[in-house]
């Protein structure tokens, strides 16, 4: 059956979890994610219902009286064991995030220490922001899994924030 990428695994799972849901309902949920690292775009999700629906994980019935031919998605009983082998811890997943930010600061000795300090106090601004958000959307969680994926959004951009603020005392000191 082969393994799951991480966005198969994403959608194999929403739709398991919220499903049956349209591919253009699994799609809104991507879009309106705050995490930035799954494409929410027509092209990657249609292609991704389209691939697991070829190996049998997905299954999709056709709306009765829906002129747009959308389809209802499910997971199949393959679909479920494929997403329940997907859910094993691997030693890779303890590794380092993909990080925008932190790819920036890497590069950042091209700029003047003025213009370092602007990218790290945007980024300051931007993660004191996300925080706060973090904390109100575990407060709307209406699930303990929604609010545990939610706490640990909320550490992760916590610890950026730390990170962060480091920099500009190392900065500063400079």
């Amino acid at each position: 059956m082969g393994d799951l990428s991480e966005l198969e695994g994403a959608v194999l799972g929403l739709t398991w979890r919220r499903g049956p849901l349209t591919a253009h309902a699994v799609r809104s949920v991507f879009a309106e994610s705050p995490a930035p690292f799954f494409s929410g775009s027509e092209g990657s999700i249609y292609a991704v219902v389209r691939r697991l629906e070829g190996r049998g994980l997905l299954r999709g019935e056709d709306r009765p009286g829906d002129g747009r031919a959308a389809r209802d998605l499910s997971a199949t009983d393959a679909g479920v064991t494929a997403l329940k082998a997907w859910l094993r811890f691997e030693d890779w997943m303890a590794g380092p995030t993909p990080d925008p930010l932190r790819t920036r600061v890497l590069f950042a000795g091209v700029l003047s220490s003025g213009q370092r300090g602007d990218l790290l106090a945007q980024a300051e601004r931007t993660l004191e922001g996300e925080v706060e958000e973090g904390r109100a959307r575990i407060g709307a969680c209406d699930d303990e899994a929604s609010r545990a994926a939610a706490r640990g959004a909320l550490a992760v951009a916590e610890a950026r924030l730390s990170w962060t603020r480091d920099e500009i005392s190392r900065l500063q000191r400079a």
